[in-house]
């Protein structure tokens, strides 16, 4: 149990964190609830005097900003002080990633053998799913994502995309489009876009 949340499964883990699907036993509501190690993620330097840790408080500062059907809701933090993990409560896509479904589709075909894509239809309506999330986060939050790709999107019960993983995001200032984070210009397209 994590508060009121009973665990049902694992349902992936990656360096710093573990995903695991969850359900509200108050209100029978399924949740994606992530679980990180603080001590773990402080340990971790990323450099210019930073930790993980950071990285993790700075997502946070990112999503608790976010409001737009077509990003991944935070419903909630727990994170007591004198215990070693923090959790971000989220909601649950039983449809999984984008990424997800590439795998799927060309499971057991051989290395040669050409690759199984989505279908154009599916594509275009995905798109401009993203798209109307990145111009909320672009132009209203002013948020970069900077980490797009088929992994880090996920598909809800109406088939409609949903962006998530706003771990390596930052927050832009000004009218421009010049977007700085830590004193560097940022120019960034993930090779996956």
């Amino acid at each position: 149990m994590i508060n009121q949340y009973k665990v049902i499964k694992t349902l992936g883990s990656g360096s710093f964190a573990s995903v695991k699907l969850c359900v509200d036993t108050k209100t029978e509501i399924q949740y994606a609830i992530k679980q990180m190690n603080k001590k773990e993620l402080r340990s971790k330097a990323i450099g210019n005097g930073r930790n993980a840790y950071d990285c993790v408080l700075d997502e946070l500062n990112v999503m608790q900003r976010l409001e737009h059907p077509n990003i991944i809701w935070l419903h909630e933090i727990i994170d007591d002080p004198k215990k070693d993990s923090i959790f971000l409560v989220t909601e649950y896509h039983s449809k999984g990633s984008l990424g997800d479904t590439l795998s799927n589709l060309n499971a057991g075909r051989g290395e040669n053998d050409p690759k199984i894509g989505l279908k154009r239809e599916s594509v275009r309506l995905y798109l401009i799913d993203i798209l109307r999330a990145l111009h909320y986060c672009h132009k209203v939050i002013k948020v970069i994502h900077r980490d797009i790709k088929p992994d880090n999107i996920m598909v809800n019960h109406n088939d409609e995309a949903i962006l998530i993983d706003f771990g390596v995001s930052a927050l832009f200032d000004g009218e421009d489009d010049q977007m700085s984070h830590h004193g560097h210009l940022v120019l960034f397209c993930s090779r996956n876009v």
